[in-house]
């Protein structure tokens, strides 16, 4: 089976090591041409797979033009996208958004904390390889599987996630700035965190007090960066579609 990948910032360096893990060799295209070793550029007309891993607002143009240049059996979109993005691609579409640790990118290709899909057609035979394999996957990594037949299930998980993250880095720098108004040093507050957190093992800390990603220890820096404040704005308009459409159905809710 031939493989391409579109896009080989951290996204698509991470599904190459993870391609590696089973032996499965794929060509890449980037956009930035040094990125991409030399002997694994494109090389074919045409792919089975082609996996997504470009920044959200070019999805839709990528696989565009991956359906037009290489004629794909399957796209398997790795980026996170807007709530109903995906739908708008009239092509079979796997999504297999990827669940990073704040700066542990590559660490989780080895420990990754679940590993959801949504496809909108599950007959396509190179969608159940790939389930198959991702099961697997899960299975020896001891990770969350899941596997969903609407692609806005997995959109809004990943967008959620982000959002869910930003709050709790929110939360840890409103208990870090509280507890230095009370006089305590630093280090102390970040023992009285794990003692809040109840760590007794670190390890099973890691995988299961991290789920969100972020680091509860890494006090007093905002969330920023490309991805948290962007998924946020995604969040607040899909739940916007959402409550316009259930409205005539449910009473109001006052919190």
């Amino acid at each position: 089976m031939s493989r391409l990948i579109i896009g080989y910032g951290n996204t698509g360096k991470h599904i190459d090591a993870l391609l590696r893990l089973f032996s499965i060799d794929a060509d890449i295209y980037d956009i930035i041409k040094e990125r991409i070793p030399a002997w694994r550029e494109v090389k074919r007309g045409s792919y089975d797979v082609c996996h997504i891993c470009v920044n959200d607002q070019y999805v839709l143009d990528a696989c565009r033009d991956a359906i037009e240049l290489y004629s794909p059996n399957l796209l398997i979109v790795h980026s996170t996208t807007q709530i109903g993005t995906l739908d708008k691609i009239n092509y079979d579409v796997l999504h297999h958004p990827l669940f990073f640790r704040e700066k542990k990118v590559f660490d989780d290709v080895n420990r990754p904390n679940r590993v959801l899909l949504s496809c909108n057609n599950w007959n396509n035979k190179h969608a159940k390889e790939w389930a198959d394999l991702m099961m697997k996957y899960a299975q020896q990594t001891n990770a969350l599987f899941r596997a969903y037949n609407d692609l806005k299930i997995t959109e809004f998980i990943k967008v959620a996630t982000n959002c869910i993250r930003a709050v709790i880095i929110t939360l840890y720098n409103s208990l870090y700035d509280e507890a230095k108004t009370k006089g305590i040093e630093d280090n102390i507050i970040r023992g009285l965190v794990t003692d809040v957190l109840r760590v007794d093992n670190v390890v099973k800390w890691e995988r299961e007090n991290y789920p969100w990603g972020c680091d509860p220890l890494l006090l007093g820096k905002a969330f920023s960066g490309y991805c948290l404040p962007k998924d946020i704005e995604y969040l607040e308009a899909g739940i916007f579609k959402m409550a316009q459409m259930l409205n005539h159905k449910a009473g109001l809710r006052i919190c």
